[in-house]
């Protein structure tokens, strides 16, 4: 027992003994005193002394009434105040928690619409692949749209699985739908539109032609919620207007498309803008938490506003911003015309202007506008329900999706979540109210007990006046014997009226104290059926409603925290796939590191052994994040890694690895990936590209600096997948580093990306560095750069240093005898034919005895010469005809390449520009250059029979005497 409060119980329980005591036997003692006085003075002074009684009784009375009201105050005042606040302060906790979390799951549902548009970027342009990715982007909606009223599917809602987007479509550089996706159907092409016209576009004004086209690589166009309004008289709005009109609207998204360096167009998806409402449709802020519809009228609902303060998601459809049949904006609901609006039902609501219905609205937009995370404030709500307005509470966060327009501190807009303030203490109100009634009920009590005495000492008083003169000779010692017979009974009555008032009430305050000392298994057994015995109910339902309330919440702090061990788990699982240590190779340094956004991540890194004393290098980056990236990131590690291992042809075995992932995974994730192939022995580099950044490749001389880039198309998308190939011979102190996106697109507090700019400079400034201090460079330049924002993407980074000092050694070439080795080869003119014509040309060089360098000087001319014809002779044309011969003349090897295509002699190309930069370098004229430089001689004859014939000559030189330079 807290010792401060025991005075208190002492000081009632004495006054009250006192004034019953006092005003009980001082009249009886003066009656003692005044009766040995005379029968005359007995009568007067006995008459005078019952009336003094009457009096005393009266007020000793009123200040044990006054006295039991007060403790019934105090113990009000120290019990509920408390339990209020705890309720407040929990509840606005809870609140502003969920809203946190629902923005949070907007935020990553926008970033993951931009992983589909990039998807749909390296898509064939083909409209039977849109319409398969239409199809396999859906999300269920709990709904009771198209349902019967008065049947369980309308009283239970059904879940559909409704396709994200409304449309897909690619559009050209004019402005011209090429393909176009509406609603799952291939829309004809006598329907495609020109949208360079905002007149042509859907809603009559939309300028998303001029902001694509006006997109750098790689950059996105996000517009705002687009959809005719809908006003009050044919709009949905929940339990109001259930069979009401529901709002249709889009949110766009676009990426311009490049090909050979040049815009082409740009790719579209419209996301179908009921997906983003149902984050808020269903969620109530009682202990119900969701329901199939929530509305305004019970105050409970939660809904979106936008970065400009338009509503885009509320239970009634006629406050979402909205456009009018020319495409113009529905000004919103204001104080100036408020009632001329309300007459036409045309009121959408941008809370930047409802300052006029409480000035809380427009205070949370501004402080969404500087970049407030999340709050929660008071406000007070009138509607046509609630014409005398409503106290509620406002819980409100940030939803973090700075994209295009949404580029600035307020992100996507913010999320509110609204309740009932009374709600948040219901339980500590009852008590409040309980103790109110048994004050008022003890009040009336003690005021009609106080009568009764009074009537009974004046009926006394009487009797006494009437007897005095019988009883004159008895008085004296009858009197002695009453007085001691009073002084028991009065004290036994006052100590039992005084006890039957204070201890119930000293019973609530021990139970107060133990609550607020944290025993919420308190429980106050008072027996009584009056007031006091319901007031000691709500108060043990009180201590029910705060334990349960407590417990829940130990049992959700405690599955977060093992949710976040199992994840730990995951993420040490998922580190123990990465290499545990860097190979070790003569003359070559390697490091690596991997740097999840999460617990678990989709990034990996590989050394993979293969054959011929070949090492593969692998950084590759899964489509998604968190737990299903990470499981998705195994399998395609164990894949890669199985099917690569042992082999040469690395490009078969990420078909076959692409074969599995289509076939056996039901996901719609995939990978990108660099694979790059060293020779260690001559440092001669093989590489592949899946759809993945470039990596960079420094030289010694940083003016020997570039990106290895290969078009390819991620694994586990299509079926047919082509992989971007391409060679490179690594010179002593070269650095190439090899990364993820999660690198060049970290953000700092602006929004701004760390791009490929910065991380090349860094690389430039520190490639002397080994490579692992190189690493932990780029990755101190990304950290100082995003500084305290979060890490959005997983990071990885490897990192390759050809020693200064390496001298790569060739093997000795076998003897081949003259004219022995006789290739052919005939194909058609496609560029994807160039691949076999790679090989072809590689196996002969080799059986004809050229070593790795002079091999692959060869297979780079004739790669040159063979997309010169293809392109340019050919003008693109797939029917024409390829024919190759290759043999050996003494110590030669002789390659001839036949076309029918436009004549063009290789003499006659003017010499390219080498001494300006490459920014004045004209495009083109380094082909038959480049060719010229790889081979020792060409020679070139046009025959209207035999079409065009080159010939490229190279001189067989054993390892030990070969000097060609590399390009």
């Amino acid at each position: 027992m807290n010792p401060t409060k025991s005075p208190v119980r002492f000081r009632l329980l004495i006054k009250v003994l006192l004034a019953i005591l006092l005003c009980a036997l001082v009249p009886l003692v003066v009656i003692v005193l005044v009766s040995t006085q005379g029968y005359s003075e007995v009568t007067t002074k006995a008459n005078q002394g019952y009336t003094e009684i009457t009096a005393k009784a009266a007020q000793g009375y009123a200040e044990v009434t006054t006295k039991a009201l007060q403790g019934y105050e105090q113990m009000a005042e120290e019990a509920i105040p408390p339990s209020k606040q705890a309720l407040d302060e929990r509840s606005q906790e809870s609140f502003e928690l969920r809203a946190y979390d629902k923005a949070q799951s907007i935020a990553r549902f926008l970033y993951e619409r931009e992983d589909d548009l990039r998807t749909l970027a390296l898509l064939p342009r083909d409209a039977q692949a849109y319409r398969r990715f239409y199809s396999n982007n859906r999300s269920p909606i709990w709904t009771r749209e198209n349902t019967v009223p008065g049947t369980r599917a309308w009283e239970e809602g059904i879940v559909i699985d409704k396709p994200l987007y409304r449309e897909v479509a690619f559009i050209d550089k004019n402005g011209q739908e090429v393909i176009r996706i509406r609603d799952g159907e291939i829309v004809p092409r006598n329907e495609l539109r020109d949208v360079s016209l905002p007149q042509n576009t859907t809603y009559k004004r939309e300028n998303y032609y001029a902001q694509a086209m006006a997109l750098a690589q790689g950059e996105i166009y996000v517009s705002e919620v687009l959809g005719w309004y809908l006003p009050v008289s044919i709009a949905y709005a929940a339990e109001e207007n259930p069979q009401g009109q529901r709002y249709e609207g889009v949110i766009r998204f676009a990426t311009p498309i490049f090909e050979n360096g040049e815009k082409i167009g740009f790719v579209m998806l419209s996301l179908d803008h009921d997906h983003v409402m149902e984050f808020t449709n269903h969620m109530i802020s009682n202990e119900e938490r969701y329901r199939l519809e929530v509305g305004s009228i019970t105050g409970l609902h939660s809904y979106i506003i936008d970065n400009r303060g338009w509503s885009i998601s509320q239970g009634r459809h006629y406050y979402i911003v909205g456009l009018d049949e020319r495409g113009r904006l529905v000004p919103s609901l204001n104080a100036e015309d408020a009632a001329e609006q309300a007459k036409t039902g045309y009121i959408p609501a941008n809370l930047w202007d409802f300052g006029f219905i409480d000035p809380v609205y427009p205070k949370v937009c501004q402080e969404n506008q500087e970049g407030v995370t999340s709050g929660s404030k008071e406000y007070v709500w009138i509607d046509q329900a609630h014409p005398e307005g409503r106290l509620r509470n406002l819980s409100y966060a940030t939803i973090p999706y700075y994209t295009g327009r949404y580029n600035s501190p307020a992100g996507f807009g913010w999320v509110a979540v609204t309740a009932d303030r009374e709600q948040f203490h219901e339980p500590a109100a009852l008590v409040e109210a309980a103790i109110e009634q048994t004050a008022d009920r003890v009040e009336q009590e003690m005021q009609q007990t106080a009568n009764q005495v009074e009537e009974g000492m004046q009926e006394t008083a009487d009797r006494v006046e009437r007897q005095i003169e019988q009883e004159r000779q008895e008085l004296v010692s009858n009197t002695r014997l009453i007085l001691g017979i009073t002084v028991l009974a009065v004290a036994g009555i006052a100590v039992l009226l005084a006890r039957n008032i204070t201890s119930p009430i000293q019973t609530l305050v021990q139970g107060t104290e133990a609550i607020g000392r944290g025993d919420l298994d308190t429980r106050v057994e008072i027996s009584s059926h009056d007031e006091i015995g319901q007031l000691a109910g709500a108060f043990n339902q009180m201590t029910v409603d705060l334990k349960h309330y407590t417990t829940e919440l130990a049992r959700t702090t405690a599955e977060r925290e093992r949710f976040v061990r199992e994840l730990e788990i995951a993420r040490d699982i998922q580190q123990s796939f990465l290499p545990r240590s860097w190979p070790q190779v003569e003359g070559l340094a390697v490091a690596a590191m991997n740097l999840p956004a999460r617990h678990v991540g989709g990034d990996f890194y590989d050394f993979i052994p293969l054959a011929g004393g070949r090492l593969g290098l692998l950084v590759a980056d899964v489509s998604d994040k968190g737990v299903p990236a990470a499981l998705f990131m195994a399998l395609s590690r164990s894949l890669i890694r199985a099917y690569s291992m042992g082999t040469t042809d690395v490009l078969t075995a990420l078909k076959k690895a692409n074969a599995f992932m289509l076939e056996d995974t039901k996901s719609s994730m995939f990978v990108t990936l660099f694979y790059a192939v060293v020779n260690t022995q001559t440092m001669h580099l093989h590489f592949i590209n899946a759809g993945h950044n470039p990596p960079f490749l420094i030289g010694k001389d940083i003016r020997r600096g570039m990106m290895l880039k290969a078009k390819g198309i991620a694994l586990g998308a299509i079926d047919d997948v082509f992989l971007g190939e391409g060679e490179v011979q690594l010179e002593p102190g070269d650095v190439l580093v090899l990364y993820t996106d999660g690198v060049t697109e970290a953000k700092n507090a602006q929004a701004e990306l760390f791009g490929e700019e910065r991380l090349k400079t860094v690389i430039e400034q520190h490639h002397h560095l080994p490579p692992a201090e190189l690493m932990a460079q780029i990755s101190l330049e990304v950290k100082a750069f995003t500084q305290d924002e979060p890490q959005f993407d997983d990071i990885t980074l490897l990192v390759v240093k050809v020693a200064d000092d390496y001298q790569p050694t060739e093997p000795v070439p076998e003897t081949q005898e003259e004219g022995e080795l006789q290739r052919h080869l005939r194909v058609s003119s496609r560029l994807e034919n160039l691949t076999a014509i790679s090989n072809f040309i590689l196996e002969a060089a080799q059986d004809a005895g050229l070593n790795e360098r002079q091999a692959y000087h060869v297979r780079l001319a004739l790669d040159e010469a063979c997309t010169n014809v293809i392109q340019y002779a050919y003008e693109g044309q797939e029917d024409g005809e390829l024919l190759l011969h290759c043999w050996v003349e003494e110590d030669e090897f002789v390659v001839t390449l036949q076309d029918r295509g436009t004549p063009f002699d290789p003499h006659h190309a003017p010499a390219p520009d080498l001494g300006s930069s490459w920014e004045d370098r004209p495009i083109g004229g380094l082909g038959v250059y480049l060719i010229q430089q790889l081979v020792d001689r060409i020679k070139y004859e046009s025959d209207p029979e035999q079409g065009n014939i080159l010939w490229l000559i190279k001189q067989i030189t054993p390892a030990s005497d070969e000097s060609t330079p590399t390009p």
